[in-house]
């Protein structure tokens, strides 16, 4: 009997023990998902005993799947997010499925106010963006478009600004974009936006992109089967000169290769006009100088892009592209009336540049690239002078630019047990620069001489970085970077930290602080002791000694329900360089110089607030207060010290009449700001579009308006000890342009990468 006892008693401890390793074993996960079966991603689930005792709580992935590593059954699970009603329910086994949510609406006084998705989440330090959501109401054909879409973003066709950061850099699937902006802005103007998958703002970028301060990372669409696709692109604008061109593209895809073919050509009108107006003290007599110039050029442009990718697996891929742009035959003519002087300048260019970059990821964490770029410009100028006293001067010049570049990198990451994740590589850069410029007559009161110039820099850095995920949300990453810098005499080893630091209290409270540091080199033509010559009383003087500056940037930013941007920063740069107008002491002319500072630094706040009201209206505003200081101790013979307030503040809006017609009303303004001795005056513009789906959304056409009341270029003033003039160039920015768009096959979008030549070219 009693061994009956015994044996009755194992039997049961076993089976308890087989009961709680199969209830261990039911790992409780699911998926979530709306009525359409949509994932939802970054919903906040609560896992509860049945008498509602807390265990733990998770967030839904991007794909909508979510598990815990604890369990209890049978259990409670509650589902929350701000954009679906809340989900309860009690459930007896691990597996629970797929859960569908509703989504909620709110009834105030016959305004529907609708739950919008959210398009904005914060992994590993980037605020990250959901393009398709973002551009689904908005008016952008081309990449370019898309930039000025994104919350903080402000792009021109001459710059990018990002609130906060002091530079930014864009880059295409991680890689560094090294165009110059004008060559950048061709690029991605000629690249559809649906490319775009989602777009990464990150303002402290970490060392393995080889770039310090902020960063726009566009990660590009990758095509899942084989596939022959491709769009078909005409444009035109007007901004007082007419031009307009063509644009193709086409991608041939299977599931391992993807080969990418894109080709424009456009002719291009530009138009330049300004009124200068100069008191000029020259040996206690002062000289009131008024003229105006009319700058035009005209040229064809020519951009080709083809790149080819082989996925090995999932974890090994290669990549080889070749980017060209050239324009062959430039016209650049420059007309200037005044009381001090008339001329006429005839400018001659040729431009290319070849650039061939071959990069590969390997499974072990380990990616590695080398890159070649051959830059060329030659020009000819005449330049006739006929001054108001009766003296004639005349220029002939001829000048050219030949530039090899040569780079090499590799990184590595690994990732090792609780959530840390350890990073190291080194970079290896050479650039070849040779400027000449040589004067065929010479025939003018001021002094020219020849000159042929040949630089060679070099820059390596070596870099090491840690980050670790936290529970709870919380996360943080930290590096330093090692750089030698060499470029003639001038060599510099310098350290560069950088820290990020990530809390998410949950889905609806995201915060971030982050400090980095920065090293903005100046172009290799500033860097030459040429002179170029604008007209008789104007020129453009290179900086022979000029330095890199070292910036530094600290910024807290705060996000509430993925959409309502908070955010502080202070920025600090050492050595900053800018070109200032000078009106010199020892004879009339204005100089055109870029000198180092002492100091650049600003600090301020910023704030963005997106609303919809109803499904007909989406609103965004952004506002932004600043403080500027500026020092320079050594400019010319008048050392500044100047501070200054500023504000700017920016409306989008977009009505929908439905999903293949909408507008959009957008304004920004900008206070009064300094730079240098400069005195820049209120920036404003209005700008309006419409944008059509046809064709059973194969074709579209846009049109819009920048600039309609002609107001977005400020009126410049100088009047700092002695120095006097007002530089007006509200002449005409008022620019209407015109897109259509067809689209074969289903366009998917293209990697590419971005070369740098942000500072070739004169």
């Amino acid at each position: 009997m009693k061994n009956q006892t015994n044996l009755k008693l194992v039997i049961f401890i076993i089976l308890a023990f087989i009961g709680t390793l199969n209830t261990m074993a039911q790992k409780i996960a699911g998926k979530i998902v709306d009525t359409t079966l949509t994932p939802i991603a970054s919903a906040t689930i609560v896992l509860q005993t049945v008498d509602s005792t807390f265990v733990e709580a998770v967030v839904s992935k991007e794909d909508g799947t979510f598990s815990f590593s604890k369990n209890t059954i049978p259990f409670i699970l509650t589902i929350q997010h701000i954009n679906y009603k809340t989900f309860q329910q009690t459930f007896h086994n691990g597996n629970v499925g797929m859960i569908k949510m509703t989504s909620a609406e709110q009834f105030l006084n016959e305004v529907v106010v609708s739950a919008k998705k959210t398009y904005a989440k914060v992994e590993d330090g980037k605020f990250i963006y959901d393009v398709k959501k973002l551009i689904q109401n908005k008016i952008a054909d081309n990449v370019w478009d898309l930039l000025n879409k994104l919350p903080g973003i402000s792009s021109t066709s001459s710059s990018i600004s990002l609130i906060g950061a002091n530079k930014v850099s864009v880059m295409i699937d991680g890689k560094l974009s090294t165009l110059t902006m004008d060559q950048l802005y061709t690029m991605l103007n000629n690249m559809p936006a649906n490319r775009v998958e989602k777009a990464e703002i990150i303002y402290n970028a970490p060392p393995q992109y080889h770039v310090n301060g902020a960063v726009v990372n566009l990660v590009m669409q990758r095509p899942k089967n084989s596939s022959v696709e491709g769009e078909i692109a005409a444009n035109y604008a007007n901004q007082y000169f007419s031009d307009g061109g063509v644009n193709a593209n086409l991608r041939v895809a299977t599931p391992k290769t993807t080969l990418d073919v894109m080709y424009g050509i456009n002719r291009k009108k530009n138009m330049q006009y300004s009124e200068i107006e100069s008191h000029h003290t020259l040996h206690d007599v002062l000289y009131d100088i008024n003229q105006t110039e009319r700058i035009s050029s005209k040229y064809w442009e020519h951009d080709i892009r083809t790149s080819f990718d082989y996925k090995f697996n999932d974890k090994n891929d290669i990549n080889v592209a070749y980017t060209a742009m050239f324009s062959p035959d430039k016209k650049n003519q420059s007309h200037t009336v005044g009381d001090f002087q008339n001329s006429f300048s005839n400018k001659d260019a040729n431009t290319n540049m070849h650039n061939i970059a071959l990069n590969s990821k390997l499974g072990i964490g380990l990616s590695v690239g080398i890159d070649y770029t051959h830059y060329n410009s030659d020009d000819r100028q005449n330049l006739n002078i006929d001054y108001n006293n009766g003296a004639i001067g005349k220029i002939a010049s001829k000048s050219a630019q030949t530039i090899d570049r040569y780079a090499i990198y590799a990184d590595q990451s690994h990732s090792i047990k609780n959530g840390w994740t350890i990073g190291y590589g080194v970079s290896y850069t050479y650039s070849y620069d040779r400027d000449y410029q040589f004067y065929h007559v010479a025939e003018t009161a001021n002094q020219v001489q020849n000159t042929d110039s040949k630089l060679k820099e070099y820059k390596t850095d070596f870099y090491f970085s840690t980050s670790k995920q936290f529970k709870k949300g919380l996360s943080f990453s930290i590096s330093v970077k090692g750089e030698y810098y060499k470029i003639g005499d001038y060599q510099k080893w310098a350290l560069y930290p950088q820290c990020s630091i990530n809390y998410a209290k949950d889905s609806k409270h995201i915060y971030q602080l982050g400090l980095s540091t920065d090293k903005t080199y100046p172009k290799f033509w500033s860097m030459l002791s040429s002179v170029s010559y604008i007209d008789g009383y104007s020129e453009i003087q290179g900086s022979p000694g000029i330095r890199p500056s070292t910036n530094y940037n600290l910024n807290a930013t705060y996000i509430y329900n993925k959409k309502y941007i908070v955010g502080a920063f202070y920025s600090y740069t050492n050595d900053f360089f800018a070109q200032v107008p000078y009106q010199s002491t020892e004879r009339l002319a204005l100089i055109y110089k870029s000198m180092n500072w002492n100091y650049m630094q600003n600090a301020g706040i910023n704030i963005i607030v997106p609303i919809s009201i109803s499904k007909w209206l989406e609103t965004r505003l952004t506002g932004v207060g600043m403080y500027l200081h500026q020092r320079c101790d050594n400019f010319f013979n008048i050392p500044f010290n100047r501070e200054k307030l500023a504000f700017m503040g920016r409306i989008d809006n977009t009505f929908i009449v439905n999903k293949n017609l909408l507008f959009e009303l957008n304004a920004n303004v900008q206070s009064p700001v300094i730079q240098g001795t400069f005195d820049v005056g209120i920036i404003s513009s209005v700008n309006a579009g419409i944008k059509w789906n046809f064709a059973k959304e194969k074709m579209s056409l846009s049109v819009y308006c920048n600039d309609i009341f002609n107001t977005s270029s400020p009126k410049l003033t100088v009047d700092y000890k002695g120095q006097n003039l007002i530089s007006d160039n509200c002449f005409y920015s008022r620019t209407v342009y015109a897109k259509l768009v067809y689209k074969f096959g289903g366009f998917k979008n293209t990697k590419g990468k971005n070369i740098d030549t942000s500072r070739f070219g004169h």
